[in-house]
């Protein structure tokens, strides 16, 4: 299975982020992720993940100055620009991404296939993956607007994904009556695959899906599971990481093996009825600490909201 690290900074607040550290020096670190022997404590294991990420890899990050978009199919620790290209930026969003393939999967490796996928205002990723057939990718296809299709450049679950939202996303504002929050959208979404996925008989789908939508400064997260008989209860690992809402991590392994691991609980929540979601109750006793994120649900986050906002899927 593959991995992800998906960095967010109040970009009102300055934060001089040493990420180089997160991704390559700690002894768990994202690029570590790539050859040493998984690390997803309190979690049970899951037949898919791997302890080599050798497929591919990607980067989408930006400051207040510029962007990078980046992507290799090449094993991470083959590609010696790496340290010239992040060591020292300074980013105030970044998303990070390296594959793994089944052993003698029909997915193909090549840089077409590389996340992060980005389209127009979004950038996406995705650690998981959808048991489809032929069939059944041609039924998503079909749920892709016919002037998205030429876009398609791999054969990953991902990209049909990808372009699935956004038709779903821009079909849903033609229609909608006020409700934009994009955050409960994207819950939709994923509720129309488990229905997708019931209708056409798909037996599994682990959905850990990381969208940033650039024109609003939108985070978006999910850790979810659909399965009829193959996993169980496990769902993806995923973990996360917040500073008083100025900065979020969230990543699919622990940064340090050292660190305690909590689970949120319901005493880390409020409900807020009205709205049908949650926000996180930030107290000191969350501040800085590392998560299991709470299977099943959707967060959201941006810049003019000063709230951490959870969907139950």
């Amino acid at each position: 299975m593959c991995r992800f690290f998906i960095y967010w900074k109040n970009p009102n607040k300055f934060i001089k982020n040493n990420l180089w550290n997160e991704l390559f020096i700690k002894s768990c670190a994202f690029f570590k992720q790539s050859y040493l022997p998984k690390y997803t404590p309190k979690l049970g294991d899951n037949p898919r993940n791997y302890n080599i990420h050798g497929d591919g890899f990607g980067f989408w990050g930006r400051n207040r100055w510029d962007e990078l978009y980046y992507k290799l199919e090449k094993p991470i620790w083959q590609d010696q620009n790496l340290e010239y290209l992040l060591k020292n930026k300074v980013f105030d969003v970044l998303f990070a991404h390296i594959r793994a393939v089944h052993p003698f999967s029909s997915s193909s490796i090549g840089y077409n296939n590389c996340h992060p996928f980005c389209y127009e205002n979004f950038v996406f990723m995705h650690n998981g993956f959808l048991e489809m057939n032929g069939v059944q990718k041609i039924q998503i296809i079909n749920k892709i607007n016919q002037n998205l299709i030429s876009f398609i450049k791999g054969t990953t679950d991902t990209e049909l994904l990808l372009y699935w939202w956004i038709s779903f996303y821009k079909e849903w504002m033609e229609n909608q009556n006020g409700l934009d929050d994009i955050g409960f959208i994207f819950r939709e979404w994923i509720k129309s695959i488990f229905l997708f996925c019931n209708e056409f008989k798909i037996d599994a789908g682990s959905l850990n899906f990381g969208l940033y939508n650039k024109n609003n400064d939108d985070i978006i997260c999910s850790r979810a599971l659909f399965t009829q008989n193959v996993f169980k209860d496990e769902a993806p690992s995923l973990y996360f990481k917040i500073s008083n809402l100025k900065e979020i991590m969230i990543f699919s392994e622990p940064m340090c093996n050292k660190e305690k691991i909590y689970k949120i609980n319901l005493e880390n929540f409020y409900y807020l009825k009205n709205e049908g979601r949650y926000d996180i109750n930030l107290n000191k006793s969350i501040i800085d600490k590392t998560f299991i994120f709470p299977k099943n649900m959707v967060m959201f986050k941006n810049k003019r909201i000063e709230k951490l906002y959870f969907y139950e899927i």
